[in-house]
């Protein structure tokens, strides 16, 4: 009798859906773009404490790509390309951008080509999204506010725009 119960309930928990529809209401986009709550983040393998340590990124606020999910694991793409799993308590939904390239980039006064430069920021420094335009970024970098074309740093789709 025991292991007929034991079969029932089994079976019954494998024709239930893993969430319900109301959960998936409320699912956020993959990929999506976040950024590391902590200044040290553990990249494993695999989405579970059971897999190994691939390494430990030590920048807070490093943005990085949501580009899949599993339970309370997400797994992410950096700036170089570089995919892990990581803890969903590790990342923010506080929007960062990395600068990019190999020259500092020129962070304007005004969206447009031509316009003054507020200031120079260095590659892989890190700064928080304000708002974005169709090409261009309104962003905060040490304490500094100019625009930036969205190529010259990872964080933000082509075509998106924030508030």
């Amino acid at each position: 009798m025991k292991r007929f119960l034991h079969i029932s309930l089994l079976a019954l928990a494998l024709t239930l859906p893993l969430t319900s529809r109301a959960d998936e209401d409320k699912a956020l986009p993959i990929p999506r773009f976040v950024s590391f709550k902590s200044a040290e983040v553990n990249v494993r393998t695999g989405p579970g404490v059971r897999y190994p340590i691939k390494w430990t990124y030590l920048k807070k606020h490093l943005p990085v790509q949501v580009v899949d999910e599993f339970d309370n694991w997400r797994k992410v793409k950096d700036h170089l390309g570089e995919e892990g799993w990581v803890h969903q308590t590790m990342l923010s939904g506080k929007r960062m951008v990395i600068i990019t390239g190999s020259e500092p980039a020129a962070v304007l006064h005004r969206p447009e080509q031509g316009a003054s430069p507020a200031f120079r920021a260095a590659p892989d420094v890190m700064g928080e999204i304000i708002s974005c335009k169709p090409d261009w970024c309104y962003l905060s970098i040490e304490g500094l506010k100019g625009w930036l074309p969205k190529d010259a740093f990872y964080g933000v789709y082509a075509d998106e725009e924030i508030e």
